[in-house]
């Protein structure tokens, strides 16, 4: 299971409320969740968050207030493994395998063998790349604890050229409890079916389904989420792109589209859940776009401007002393490539998108042994002699190309000008199109 956890039972916390805020732009998705947990138990206990990223999913921001109390997260270098770590790994520690031969945390272990003798986490390679991990601090009895989480990701494209969006299952988990019937506030007498806590779910741990010590450790951080009792879902998705959507559909939920009331046009709709969450499902929503098998082309516009960029690059002392030594401009733009992994967020960033229609392929793709493309240039300064030289040898080429090639000529200068809309087969005919004596 995933989310909040007791650090010492690694028993999760009971989730009280969950609001997700996303936007879709394009192939990429951005999402906000705020989480609300409550601490059912009557002893203080340490919390963990636990969040397993999807593929091409990372981690923005987070931030937990738990009694008035700020936690926030910073990205630091990978630190190196302690000797109390290292000697309490299982087997040679570093191979994620057992002593017996299995693989690490699947072989009955507890979860309690995921800790060393001062307390630390150890997890194999694969769940420490893959799994986004903070610790709370010690949360009170009946306290809440609220948290905000904030990732983005790359979204996967189906054949047919639509959007897959599905959602983490830790912002929506399954619950596997009923709440417990109680006495109405008109005074109406219900059964009771166990003990309850303040905050209307099931308390003891003697109804926990499983025990948490004898948990696989693996599976702690690998299972889908679930809770013992339902929740409140507040979810809003914003679907922006170069392109209008055709429709969206789910498999899971009725959705509801509007669009803002004051936009100027329709490329921003947003969607929500027409009906009430039933809990037993998680958010999946595919978007059929108007131009699916279009390039998609998106820039996200970095923190600073180009000068406010370099004014902070002149500013830095690293970059005064290697200036000093050389002030060529090759090795000021070194300077710059080197950082840019850690200045991307003050940068300009491009990306795109393009889903072929592999499904209505032309027929002659199946004849072709290959595909060449020919740039010519058609500016000014090709006019005469040049431009006629060029014509030769594209003459000999394409007299010199096999029957089953696919070939087009683009011709760029002021504009891009393709000879086909799509590449053609080298055949006789496109050689008399082309007017090759």
């Amino acid at each position: 299971m995933v989310g909040l956890r007791n650090r010492s039972t690694w028993e999760p916390l009971l989730l009280k409320a969950s609001c997700i805020k996303s936007c879709a732009n394009g192939c990429s998705l951005g999402m906000t969740a705020q989480l609300t947990y409550a601490n059912a138990d009557t002893e203080s206990v340490e919390g963990v968050f636990v969040y397993p990223l999807g593929e091409k999913e990372v981690v923005v921001g987070f931030e937990a207030v738990i009694a008035g109390r700020l936690v926030g997260v910073e990205i630091q270098s990978r630190g190196k493994l302690k000797d109390c770590c290292l000697d309490c790994c299982p087997g040679s520690g570093l191979d994620g395998h057992c002593g017996n031969g299995r693989e690490w945390g699947c072989c009955g272990s507890s979860n309690l063998d995921m800790k060393c003798t001062n307390g630390h986490l150890i997890l194999d390679e694969d769940l420490e790349r893959t799994t986004f991990i903070v610790g709370t601090g010690v949360i009170g009895p009946m306290d809440i604890v609220s948290i905000i989480i904030s990732t983005t990701l790359e979204l996967p494209t189906l054949e047919n050229g639509a959007i897959r969006i599905l959602y983490p299952t830790l912002l929506t988990p399954i619950v596997t409890g009923q709440m417990p019937a109680s006495r109405s506030e008109n005074g109406a007498k219900s059964e009771e079916t166990g003990p309850t806590s303040c905050f209307g779910a099931t308390s003891g741990r003697q109804d926990r389904v499983l025990d948490s010590e004898q948990q696989c450790a693996h599976a702690i951080f690998t299972s889908p989420a679930a809770n013992l009792a339902p929740y409140e879902l507040n979810f809003q998705l914003l679907v922006r792109g170069a392109c209008l959507l055709a429709g969206l559909e789910s498999p899971t939920h009725a959705l509801r589209a509007d669009a803002d009331p004051s936009a100027q046009s329709a490329s921003a709709t947003y969607i929500t859940l027409a009906q009430e969450h039933p809990y037993d499902r998680h958010i999946e929503i595919i978007l059929h776009l108007s131009e699916p098998h279009s390039p998609l082309v998106i820039i996200e516009r970095g923190r600073l401007s180009f000068s406010q960029y370099e004014q902070q690059i002149c500013c830095r002392r690293d970059f005064i002393r290697c200036t000093r030594k050389d002030s060529e401009p090759e090795r000021k733009l070194e300077f710059v490539r080197k950082r840019y992994h850690k200045d991307i967020l003050s940068s300009p960033v491009l990306m795109l998108n393009f889903c072929p229609d592999l499904l209505c392929e032309p027929l002659e793709l199946n004849k072709a042994t290959r595909e060449l493309l020919f740039l010519v240039d058609r500016s000014g300064s090709m006019s005469g002699t040049n431009i006629r030289r060029v014509k030769d040898a594209m003459v000999v080429a394409l007299k010199s190309l096999p029957s089953a090639t696919m070939l087009n000529i683009v011709g760029f200068g002021t504009t891009i000008k393709p000879l086909f809309t799509s590449s053609k087969l080298c055949t006789d005919a496109i050689g008399q199109f082309l007017g090759l004596p």
